[in-house]
């Protein structure tokens, strides 16, 4: 594997893996607010099962925006490999011509 197609997956799990750790903490975070919360028992059941649906809902959606970007950016960067391997080619021929 090329050092570039090695550092760019490397970064792409770097990525991932400080996502999910970003969405456990804001998810544990607002869990914890609400236990500590005052209000009766069954409010604080909705107001906990509310919160963990919406973090859920907001990771999913950001989960979903950081795959399509990564997506975007492998398509980016293996096009700019190509045209740059084209470029290299052509140059060589131009210098064993």
């Amino acid at each position: 594997m090329a050092g570039r197609e090695l550092e760019t997956m490397l970064v792409e799990r770097s990525a991932g893996r400080h996502l999910a750790a970003v969405a456990v903490g804001a998810l544990a975070g607002a869990a914890l607010g609400l236990l500590y919360a005052p209000g009766p028992g069954s409010e604080l059941r909705d107001r906990l099962r509310r919160t963990a649906r919406s973090g859920m809902d907001r990771t999913a959606a950001l989960v979903d925006h950081g795959q399509r970007r990564l997506a975007r950016e492998r398509d980016r960067v293996r096009g700019v490999k190509a045209r740059t391997g084209a470029a290299v080619k052509a140059a060589l021929g131009r210098q064993a011509a």
